[in-house]
């Protein structure tokens, strides 16, 4: 299921916006869409929107009409629109049959038809269909569904990770893992949640391993046999962590070996790892001796591929607030194609909100969704404009609007760095010419003005 729309009417700083997030030549919705725009346009706004459409639930009330929010979903391959109220306490949760793109149209037929009191949800368990006049309101079952929503660092880091809480054991892990629900938030405050996971997945392995050599076709093959084709269909969760996690760590001279992780056996402790030096694997560093950015960036990326691990998973929605933050920019430049790396396959459409032209330049232009204010103080959303893979300083000019580049000293020099080219041109004196010609390129050298 992906999204293909959203229309927010008369919510805060969206009084009459639209927001699309699909191919402009095929109509089919994006695999993934990049939100740039000031601070207070609302990018965290509309990802926290988008999380809340699978949370919500509520009832059809009679004659209530109008709704702030509505989205046009295209699954199994037909549309649907859900509308909801944020205006009060009690919030609205509408699917009807769409037509494509029509979401405006939608809103109004659900304003003036006349439901009656009936209880909506988007349920896991149960299937309801509702027909009123021409309108269908539809509660589904989304099965095999994943929503992860990756939140803004805050002064946290998972550091926290490796440290085993006192009694933590396997069964805490296991219990972890038959509650986890279909939402998993991801930040350093869920730091032991993705550590309880990592467990209850090796596990569930060794469980399906077990079932696996006892099946009947099974019970005369050697054990090299069994492990070879067992391995071959059950990658170990540790082993597609330190796939990942290693092409990032390599840039730091670092590297994650299997070999040295704690994977837990029945009621032993939880998973634990330490990063180790690629020039001296015996070496094992703390967390406290690597940056706050990359420790951060690959527990992120790691509870993501953690949360979609499991063969249950057939599709999702990724939202990840502000990728690039205590990244070095040589980061910046493959960021995308990470994250891109770990949903590839998975049926996941991901959103990220980003202040970053490093990150807005892995994007295509008709993937970049700007949020800007309009003249009477509300947010209007367009495509971008600069092309992928281009210069981010261009970008930071298309995309984001911004003028100037410089800051006001830059700018004193850039001013001071024509009037003298000015004063090259009028004045005769050769001592003078001379002595404005070193200062002009002296000042161009400096700020790469150009000559």
């Amino acid at each position: 299921m992906k999204i293909c729309s959203i229309y927010i009417q008369g919510y805060n700083q969206f009084q009459d916006t639209f927001l699309d997030f699909t191919h402009p030549e095929t109509g089919e919705p994006l695999d993934k869409i990049c939100l740039i725009g000031a601070n207070g346009t609302g990018k965290s706004t509309v990802l926290g929107m988008i999380r809340g459409l699978f949370e919500k639930s509520g009832h059809l009330m009679p004659g209530t009409k109008g709704r702030n929010i509505a989205c046009n979903l295209l699954w199994r391959g037909l549309h649907y629109v859900v509308a909801w109220d944020l205006a009060n306490g009690n919030p609205c949760l509408y699917l009807g049959k769409a037509g494509k793109g029509n979401i405006r149209e939608f809103l109004k037929a659900v304003g003036e038809s006349e439901l009656g009191p009936r209880e909506v949800f988007l349920g896991y368990e149960s299937l309801k269909l509702v027909e009123s006049g021409n309108l269908e309101i539809l509660a589904y079952v989304i099965t095999g569904f994943k929503l992860l929503h990756v939140l803004a660092e805050s002064d946290g880091t998972y550091t926290q990770f490796h440290t085993t809480k006192p009694g933590e054991t396997l069964g805490d892990a296991r219990k972890a893992f038959e509650n986890y629900q279909w939402l998993t938030e991801i930040s350093p405050a869920t730091a032991s949640e993705f550590k309880l996971l990592i467990t209850a997945l090796e596990e569930k392995r060794r469980d399906d391993r077990e079932d696996w050599e006892n099946q009947p076709d099974n019970i005369n093959k050697t054990k090299g046999q069994l492990l070879e084709e067992f391995n071959a269909h059950n990658l170990s969760i540790v082993d597609v962590l330190a796939r990942s996690w290693n092409q990032i760590l390599a840039q730091a001279g670092l590297e994650f070996d299997p070999q040295h992780a704690h994977i837990p056996k029945y009621m032993d402790k939880v998973f634990s790892w330490k990063p180790s030096l690629i020039a001296n694997p015996s070496k094992e560093l703390n967390y406290a001796e690597l940056s706050t950015g990359m420790v951060n960036y690959i527990f992120r990326l790691g509870h993501i591929i953690a949360a979609l691990h499991d063969k249950q998973v057939k599709s999702g929605i990724l939202l990840v607030d502000e990728p690039e933050n205590s990244l070095f920019p040589d980061f910046l430049f493959t960021l995308m194609k990470a994250y891109e790396t770990i949903v590839e396959g998975k049926n996941v459409q991901s959103f990220f909100a980003t202040h970053n032209p490093i990150v807005a330049a892995q994007f295509e232009p008709y993937e970049r969704v700007i949020l800007e204010w309009d003249e009477k103080g509300g947010v209007q959303a367009h495509k971008g404009v600069a092309p992928v893979g281009d210069d981010p300083n261009d970008v930071l000019h298309q995309d984001f609007g911004l003028t100037n580049l410089m800051g006001p000293a830059g700018i004193r020099k850039w001013k001071e760095y024509l009037e003298m080219k000015q004063e090259l041109r009028r004045t005769e004196d050769p001592g003078r010419k001379d002595l404005l010609i070193e200062k002009i390129l002296e000042i161009g050298r400096i700020y790469n003005f150009p000559a």
